[in-house]
């Protein structure tokens, strides 16, 4: 948690940016520092509660947005827009403050433009030829927004605003990126962190809509979401459609039961194949007989075969069945962000994570690879499932702990005070285990390449190749009803090389741990199942 010594060196540091945040908002010196002081005592109060801030400027950006918001809101709705010809709608006599109150509330729920419009009418008195002049618009297009404005405010004002089984809040259980990340590291939760944005892009995935039909679906103002909509769109996750209309491109899946039927009977019978014909060569190959031929190549924490082979199914199965090219097909759909990264959204609703359709993505593997100084290349390989208790989170520590790893395993990390926080990590991380005064590698460790590491691994048999591709096209027929139309070829995509996924990888565990020919994890080996360290070192 950030203290309050850094949060206020932080608020220091931006003041002069939130002052000209609030300058170019406002019109004048004194509303400019009420608006100021405002974003400073929400973005102090916020500091003091963050955990970790993976950018500050991103996330004070985000802040100012939301309370210039609210304050416009609070502005416009101390506006009187009730002198002038506003009786054309109902008769003076009945005017009261309850119904003052009400308009004012219709009036939050028209657009900036409109809002702007109407305030430039009634308020200010201006004629249309005064107000399309100063806006640098033609004077049907202010005809045009009047008109629709005085017919929302009217619609809402007659009728009682009832909220439709669409309007419902949906919270995003997981998100991920499916890619390139970019050079400052942003998560894509980072974007879509709070449950508007969240509806913003659910409310736009189907179809496309105007900012002022998502502020009716959602029930609530357009100036609350109108610098959220800015701030998606210049972040990739909503693109401009014609009218004014949004879509989201953000690869939403939700839990369809009944796709997960027809999924789960039809993996049945290609888990037994894939076991009986492949991975029964995999063990054949490996058998414990002849694992002392390879122990100068490949380390086994404790001799423990079982472990070995929990990291080498998962690896070989997702390499071996990786028949087409599926990262080339996703290329296209990746779209470039801001901060240089290029990649996939994807967010699940609710309980999708436990569904079988998200397996794809939440069971995902992650490569992590440097150069060392003496020019040796290292890579760790590892594949995410619900049998490790890994932290999946990217921190700053997440690339660097595989250098100091490196270090130890070259007997170059020695125990100082200075290493305190490094052997810490490394102990929490699981890499290295106590035994005794002691400790061991609890990780697979190979210091053949992984090149030559994946020759010794058995080839697919050519019947896969054919069973893959129909494996393939039957997901996509299964699953792309679930999809809008203008994402139906990204869920193509998504479904290349089933056969190698983590729905696939997971079944055949699952498969095998019931079979018992795999035995449940210890608890210190859940830390690096499905881990393996490629590199010139051998743990002794």
């Amino acid at each position: 948690m950030i203290n309050k010594e850094r949060a206020d060196k932080i608020i220091i540091s931006y003041m002069k940016k939130i002052y000209g945040f609030a300058r170019t908002k406002t019109l004048d010196i004194d509303t400019a520092e009420d608006l100021a002081s405002r974003i400073m005592l929400e973005v102090y109060k916020a500091l003091l509660k963050a955990e970790t801030i993976f950018n500050i400027n991103s996330y004070i950006f985000r802040i100012a947005n939301n309370v210039y918001s609210r304050f416009i809101l609070e502005e416009k709705n101390r506006v009187n827009l009730l002198d002038g010809d506003f009786e054309m709608f109902y008769e003076p006599s009945v005017f009261n403050s309850e119904m003052q109150e009400r308009i004012r509330n219709e009036i939050a729920y028209l657009s900036n433009l409109q809002r702007e419009i109407i305030i430039l009418h009634y308020y200010e008195k201006l004629k249309l030829s005064e107000i399309a002049k100063k806006l640098n618009l033609p004077s049907g297009t202010i005809r045009w927004h009047l008109f629709e404005a005085k017919s929302n405010i009217k619609d809402g004002f007659t009728n009682k605003r009832i909220k439709s089984e669409s309007s419902k809040k949906v919270i995003f259980s997981d998100l991920i990126f499916l890619g390139r990340i970019g050079f400052q590291s942003i998560d894509i939760s980072e974007f879509l962190s709070k449950s508007i944005p969240q509806n913003i892009v659910y409310s736009v995935y189907r179809e496309a809509k105007t900012a002022s039909d998502i502020a009716k679906e959602l029930d609530i103002p357009v100036a609350f979401i109108e610098d959220e909509i800015t701030h998606l769109l210049e972040n990739g996750f909503l693109k401009n459609m014609p009218s004014n209309k949004y879509l989201t491109n953000i690869y939403i899946i939700e839990r369809i039961k009944e796709n997960e039927q027809v999924i789960e009977k039809y993996l049945s019978k290609i888990i037994i194949k894939i076991c009986d014909k492949y991975i029964h060569q995999l063990f054949k190959a490996f058998k414990p007989s002849q694992m002392d031929e390879i122990r100068d190549k490949i380390y086994i924490p404790q001799n423990d075969y079982n472990f070995f082979m929990w990291s080498l199914v998962s690896y070989a199965c997702g390499k071996v069945f990786e028949i087409t090219d599926r990262n080339t097909e996703l290329a296209k759909f990746a779209i470039k962000r801001n901060d240089g990264g290029k990649n996939i959204a994807i967010a699940m609703i609710n309980d999708s994570l436990k569904s079988l359709e998200s397996y794809n993505n939440t069971f995902f593997e992650m490569v992590s690879d440097f150069v060392t100084a003496n020019n040796n290349r290292v890579k760790i390989w590892q594949f995410y499932s619900p049998y490790d208790n890994r932290d999946h989170k990217y921190t700053d520590w997440t690339n660097l702990i595989f250098e100091y790893f490196y270090t130890y395993l070259g007997n170059k990390l020695p125990k100082i005070p200075e290493n305190i926080d490094v052997y810490k990590k490394l102990f929490d991380k699981g890499y290295l285990v106590s035994k005794g005064n002691s400790e061991y590698v609890n990780m697979v460790v190979s210091n053949l390449s992984e090149a030559a590491f994946f020759k010794m691994i058995p080839a697919v048999p050519d019947e896969f190749k054919s069973i893959s591709a129909q494996l393939d096209e039957d997901f996509f027929n299964i699953k792309k009803s679930s999809f809008p139309p203008h994402l139906q070829n990204l869920c193509k995509a998504m479904n290349k090389n089933i056969m190698a996924s983590g729905l696939v990888r997971m079944k055949i565990l699952d498969y095998l741990l019931k079979r018992g020919i795999l035995k449940p994890l210890k608890k210190h080996q859940k830390k690096t199942v499905n881990m393996i360290m490629f590199n010139d070192i051998i743990p002794l």
